[in-house]
């Protein structure tokens, strides 16, 4: 592994949570994505780091869903071993939901 990447914290409405997070701590959107996650759509906006190195900050939006669980987060790490990290995943009882691919 090379580093923690990302944190992406799943919301229910993207434009509230967006300005919450502008005018609390300042952060500044720099991309907006509309893609899908294991065959389901999302939306996200994505923030500046707040310092050199530091991991990314990014609100998800499911558009399948009303409101997310209390439980869903997803993080990232950058890797030059993906195939090394599905095989511990799934050899630690993980699950892969969608094959991994370089972005």
């Amino acid at each position: 592994m090379k580093h923690f990447a990302f944190t992406k914290l799943v919301v229910t409405d993207l434009a509230a949570a967006e300005a919450f997070y502008t005018s609390v701590f300042g952060l500044k959107p720099t991309h907006r994505v509309h893609s899908e996650i294991g065959g389901r759509p999302i939306d996200e906006i994505m923030f500046d780091a707040t310092a050199p190195g530091a991991s990314t900050f990014v609100l998800l939006k499911f558009a399948d869903l009303e409101k997310p669980s209390s439980d869903e987060v997803i993080i990232g790490f950058v890797t030059d071993d993906v195939d090394g990290v599905c095989e511990r995943t799934v050899a630690a009882v993980g699950s892969i939901t969608s094959e991994p691919r370089d972005m």
